[in-house]
């Protein structure tokens, strides 16, 4: 009987352990490396072939909030996206978020969710400022004639960009205008967006697991199994002796 509450417990914390790691996915910056009280901006400038492109318009729409659990930091969906059926757990991969934007972006049409829309101006820039800290996803809402459809992307505020840390991210590199002949209505060759000063693709702050849940996971699991295998042993023993006594 004592055993067997013992197993009851164990299968009690597990299932705790799991609720709440599982509860935000795992961001790589920690608590101490990102000020909370800080606002972030973003910029996107839009440009074909070295030459601006005015008139596209972008919508941008918060889809996750940034939220500590003890020096670890991770994305929680907001509000307005907790009825979406999908997950954050691998957004920090490539092929991951652009099937997260895309899939976002029905749930925005399907739900009427708004967002800030601005247009780029002739200088083919966009500015999105005073921004609090989150992921963000940006729907192409306009384009001027003779463009191409922009796929909508994430961007998350802060970046980590060369190992530091960026609240003014720069999102022109996640576009590539396409523009088609007006006389045989083939695409023109993409030149994908530059910016006054060219920065590396920035890459959304990886997301997952940590190593340490994992070893804890393991070493539960197999402390459940050796209780589960003394339980039933522990229960024929007792069987079988009051067979015996019989």
């Amino acid at each position: 009987m004592k055993l067997k509450k013992i197993y009851s417990a164990f299968s009690a914390l597990l299932a705790i352990i799991l609720a709440v790691t599982f509860q935000v996915p795992a961001f790589a910056l920690t608590t101490d490396q990102i000020d909370m009280d800080q606002k972030g901006n973003i910029h996107i400038t839009v440009e074909f072939q070295g030459e601006p492109v005015a008139g596209e318009a972008f919508r941008l729409i918060k889809v996750a909030d940034i939220k500590t659990e003890g020096e670890q930091t991770g994305y929680t969906f907001t509000d307005e996206f907790m009825k979406f059926d999908g997950s954050l757990e691998n957004v920090g991969e490539s092929n991951a978020a652009v099937s997260l934007a895309k899939t976002l972006k029905d749930y925005v049409k399907d739900n009427n969710v708004q967002g800030d829309i601005k247009y780029a101006g002739e200088d083919g820039k966009i500015a999105y400022t005073n921004l609090e800290l989150g992921l963000y996803l940006v729907i192409q809402e306009d384009k001027p004639d003779g463009y191409v459809d922009i796929n909508p992307f994430l961007v998350s505020v802060p970046d980590e960009i060369e190992g530091k840390i960026a609240y003014d991210v720069d999102a022109s590199p996640k576009i590539d205008v396409y523009r088609k002949n007006s006389q045989t209505d083939k695409i023109i060759e993409t030149t994908t967006v530059t910016s006054d000063e060219m920065t590396p693709t920035p890459k959304i702050p990886q997301t997952g697991l940590l190593a340490w849940p994992v070893i804890l996971f393991t070493l539960i699991g197999v402390l459940l199994v050796a209780f589960g295998i003394m339980f039933r042993t522990t229960s024929k023993d007792n069987h079988k002796s009051g067979a015996d006594e019989a």
